[in-house]
């Protein structure tokens, strides 16, 4: 019996989601919406928010009709605008929450000495520039008044999947998401799970929610900034155990400091030497091995620069509070639709490979898969024969095995710091 794919699988399952009667009541903001027959129904309106069409709204709704293969369906992007609020975000962000049930429940997932390693970080959009957004998620004045929002992801950086995300205001703490990103991964977590931070996340509040819940953690510090430990620590591994500040912990805070120089030969400055506070045993992770390690936190950088410049996720469809939380979740669904493509590609590579060796090691085109999914969606989840829709996915499987970039060691390229926030056209579409 042939087993389903991955993608197959969150396809089918997407598919059944969208017909599920309770699940359809939940999603609608009043029960007697999508009761009567109309042009589009529940289920279009979700595919259509799914698709994630960065298209003209009028394109894309023509677009829609001719792939429904009816010649006598028309639409206007007045009427889906609203029709669009008629349906929760929430729904949105059920089906996005499927597909990390779906991942680890059916893939056989990378991990690193058994652990799965996420890194959490967070980055700012640009929101359309209207007072209810502004009331909203409000703005800062460095930007020229621009209304941003705060969004913190939980990523598994060896699998590319997006294990919680979340929205907030742009002058909430990157902290505060971090914690309910762990309290949402105690709902999911494995035997062994390892979590990156970078500097701007070491706090007394969550190195004890971290040793408390059982979470083993890798963050670099600022020396002159944190624990007087850390700022007086001059060797290069130690163990240490803290009393809590102003008794707000009932036990100490165990945890090791390691200092490891980029260049073996350079001196002792804070740009040289990159300061660690972890609770990973010396065993299993020695000092050696650590900056190597926390060189995979930069997984969610690059999957922050897909979400914003392949998806465009700041190229939003609508200007209304439910638009933007509707497009928002539909991004981060298509994110992770993408990993189980590349996942199923993944596989079928190394299949086809054998034990066929190359210079360097390769990865699936991210970005091609991407085009293609938004390209294809519509045409995947119309198709309501199961063999046609499995022979479909197969073959863009098989397409994106053979779509592959070279990982080379070593690149580097300089990190411009300098303010670069630019409001999003939004009134400009593309119309392909």
């Amino acid at each position: 019996m042939r087993l389903r794919k991955l993608a197959e699988t969150m396809v089918t399952e997407t598919r059944e989601k969208l017909e599920d009667a309770d699940y359809q009541k939940n999603a609608k903001v009043k029960d007697e919406y999508f009761t009567r027959n109309r042009k589009l129904g529940f289920k279009e309106y979700m595919l259509l928010l799914l698709q994630t069409s960065k298209k003209s709204l009028q394109v894309m709704l023509n677009t829609f009709c001719a792939d429904m293969r009816s010649a006598k369906l028309e639409y206007s992007k007045q009427a889906f605008s609203k029709g669009r609020e008629r349906i929760k975000p929430e729904a949105v962000e059920e089906l996005f929450r499927m597909t990390v049930q779906e991942f680890y429940a059916n893939a056989q997932y990378k991990t690193h000495k058994g652990y799965r390693v996420c890194a959490i970080d967070g980055t700012r959009y640009n929101l359309p520039k209207t007072p209810e957004l502004l009331a909203m998620y409000g703005s800062q004045k460095s930007t020229g008044g621009m209304v941003q929002a705060l969004s913190s992801c939980l990523y598994d950086v060896m699998n590319h999947v997006l294990v919680d995300v979340s929205i907030d205001r742009f002058d909430t703490s990157e902290r505060e998401h971090a914690a309910k990103h762990l309290q949402q991964l105690q709902k999911m977590r494995t035997d062994k799970e390892l979590l990156l931070f970078d500097r701007g996340y070491p706090s007394e509040d969550l190195l004890y929610q971290l040793e408390n819940e059982g979470f083993k953690y890798l963050m670099r510090c600022t020396k002159k900034h944190f624990f007087r430990e850390v700022r007086d620590f001059d060797g290069t591994d130690g163990d240490f155990l803290r009393t809590a500040t102003k008794g707000q912990h009932d036990k100490p805070l165990p945890f090791r400091i390691v200092r490891v120089r980029i260049d073996p030969n350079g001196d002792d400055s804070e740009e040289n030497v990159v300061t660690f506070i972890t609770n990973l045993d010396r065993k299993s992770f020695p000092e050696t091995e650590l900056l190597e390690l926390y060189h995979m936190r930069w997984g969610i950088e690059t999957k922050y620069n897909e979400i914003k410049n392949k998806l465009y996720i700041e190229s939003f469809s609508g200007m209304t509070p439910t638009a933007i939380l509707q497009d928002f979740w539909a991004s981060m669904y298509m994110a992770n639709l993408a990993a189980a493509f590349e996942y199923d590609a993944e596989r079928e590579y190394d299949s086809r490979r054998g034990d066929k060796q190359y210079l360097h090691a390769k990865q699936i085109n991210h970005a091609t898969v991407i085009a293609t999914l938004r390209v294809e969606f519509l045409s995947i989840f119309l198709e309501d024969s199961k063999r046609r829709r499995a022979r479909r996915l197969h073959a863009f499987i098989r397409a994106f095995s053979k779509s592959l970039v070279d990982i080379v060691p070593l690149r580097h390229f300089p990190r411009n710091l300098l303010p670069s926030a630019k409001p999003h056209p939004v009134y400009v579409k593309s119309l392909s």
